[in-house]
């Protein structure tokens, strides 16, 4: 299933990934398997209205140049 994914992920998302963990190719198929599995339904999609306020990319470069401490404060 990689190997025939793989152009989709290429043409929809690009070849860079700037996202921490990017985990794409195993998301989309998950995505798949539960659409087979399921009798071709989408699984139901839930909005995270706040999703801004935790992106951890966000999170991780505000908190990647300080120090141990001011990191924990900053939690």
């Amino acid at each position: 299933m990689k190997a025939n994914i793989q152009p989709f992920i290429e043409k929809i998302f690009g070849s860079e990934h700037d996202s921490i963990g990017y985990e794409v190719e195993k998301d989309l198929i998950n995505i798949i398997r539960h659409i087979v599995q399921n009798k071709k339904t989408a699984p139901n999609f839930i909005e995270f209205a706040e999703r801004e306020k935790y992106d951890l990319d966000v999170v991780a470069k505000e908190l990647i140049d300080k120090t141990s401490i001011e990191q924990f404060k900053h939690l």
